[in-house]
């Protein structure tokens, strides 16, 4: 967990470890999780890929490329962001519920 502590400071992140009922939280494979504080996200790919490539990183949280609809939010309010995205094959056609 050093390794990724120091690599995700690296990138500007300000990671801390998550806890819960005060001992260290994990995921259901026993893996610690890493809360990391940062400015709004200029280029999201990026620096998924940036944190991906650390050693020991087993996800980000991004979800980039998941999902063409996602509620973006905060303490106090929420915006919806709705991207459209090309199909992966030029011969079939996406199509989105209003």
């Amino acid at each position: 967990m050093p390794l990724c502590l120091r690599g995700l400071a690296g990138l500007g992140l300000q990671p801390v470890l998550w806890e819960q009922d005060g001992r260290p939280g994990t995921t259901d494979n026993g893996n610690h999780i890493l809360d990391c504080a940062t400015d709004p996200i200029a280029n999201p790919a990026r620096l998924d890929a940036d944190i991906r490539a650390i050693p020991g990183v087993m996800g980000t949280g991004l979800f980039c490329g998941m999902a063409d609809t996602v509620l973006v939010g905060d303490r106090t309010d929420f915006r919806l962001v709705d991207e459209q995205r090309r199909p992966r094959n030029p011969g079939t056609m996406m199509r989105s519920n209003p």
